[in-house]
């Protein structure tokens, strides 16, 4: 049986806990989400190790920049290949001051390499917040990135360029409130604790597919069919 693939530009949609970060030689409001993000739910279960290493940088955006995304993925891009820098960035969306605002994610190993994004931003007329002291709080943020993925099971899915997400395929998935509700009953009451999940849709050529994503440094993959059985029994309970 052949592999299948998907790949496309892929929105994900995801509850963070950020908190304001000062960086020296920056004028402008940076957000760093929680390292650990939902990993203490339930007792003192092994670290993600991977959150040790990267950093992820939220900057919301002041004014509204037309043909957002496209501006971004180009500068983005044009950095990557003058620099060799080992960074992504993704445009989207994020609650802040309780209000929607375009935002950039900056995934980096090292600040000096979200410095340098940051000026080119800057340069191609992207106005960012001062900096302010943000106390943390929940964001619902959404950001978009072009991704590819490999069906490990039917219906489930692997991320090639990250070996610890999974995306689940659903017809239809819920409201992010019920979302939350799902995920939280399903770590509850069933054996099921040590991951972060998310919701993803991928946009292809024909179509547009939706997933339930997981991800996870220590996920048996084994067990992703029992996950994905409770996630449609609970889904058909929502939706009925």
């Amino acid at each position: 049986m052949p592999t299948k693939n998907l790949e496309g530009l892929t929105c994900f949609t995801q509850e963070l806990e950020v908190a304001s970060l000062k960086l020296k030689e920056t004028n402008i409001q940076i957000l760093e989400s929680d390292f650990l993000p939902g990993y203490y739910s339930k007792g003192n279960f092994p670290l993600n190790k991977e959150n040790y290493q990267k950093h992820h940088f939220y900057l919301p955006v002041k004014k509204s920049v037309i043909c957002f995304q496209d501006v971004v993925f180009k500068i983005a891009a044009r950095i990557k290949k003058e620099y060799n820098a080992e960074l992504h960035v993704s445009p989207g969306q994020m609650i802040f001051q309780n209000k929607n605002y375009q935002c950039i994610k900056i995934q980096a190993n090292e600040t000096e390499q979200m410095k340098l994004m940051v000026s080119e931003l800057q340069n191609a007329g992207i106005n960012f917040f001062p900096p302010q002291k943000v106390e943390p709080y929940e964001s619902l943020i959404y950001t978009k990135k072009y991704a590819s993925f490999t069906e490990i099971f039917e219906g489930i899915y692997q991320d090639q360029d990250c070996e610890a997400r999974y995306f689940i395929q659903f017809q239809e998935t819920p409201e992010y409130l019920f979302f939350k509700e799902i995920i939280s009953k399903i770590k509850n009451n069933c054996k099921f604790h040590l991951f972060d999940s998310f919701l993803a849709s991928l946009v292809s050529k024909n179509e547009v597919i939706d997933f339930v994503g997981i991800y996870s440094e220590h996920c048996q993959k084994e067990r992703l069919n029992e996950l994905q059985a409770e996630l449609e029994k609970e889904m058909i309970m929502v939706h009925s």
